[in-house]
């Protein structure tokens, strides 16, 4: 069933979004790849707390990736199934966030 009228926009908009997420995470493997380059010039071989944040970065933009790329075929093919994955993704990402507000806030002075 193809939509129409005013949800042809919201499915134009939603293709926007999309590909901005798309880009922030292709943005982030990109930095994270670079920072490893740079890390593993710089320093001698052996696990850091510093030397696992460009995996930590790559591994979050390999997973953004993935939300956008679940996001947009399922309004791309109009799958039920595939959106309600997308809306789990986006609430699990909306409460990591929060989550991670919190710590800030509490471990502040840390």
């Amino acid at each position: 069933m193809a939509v129409e009228g005013g949800m042809k926009c919201v499915k134009f908009l939603l293709y926007v979004l999309l590909l901005a997420f798309c880009a922030c995470a292709v943005g982030l493997i990109a930095v994270g790849v670079g920072a490893q380059l740079v890390l593993s010039q710089t320093i001698i071989q052996g696990a850091t707390p510093g030397s696992l944040l460009p995996i930590v970065i790559i591994a979050v933009g390999a997973f953004l990736f993935l939300v956008a790329f679940v996001g947009c075929c399922g309004a791309c093919k109009e799958n039920y199934c595939l959106m309600i994955t997308f809306a789990i993704f986006l609430s699990l990402i909306m409460l990591v966030e929060v989550a991670a507000a919190i710590a800030g806030y509490v471990f502040r002075d840390k």
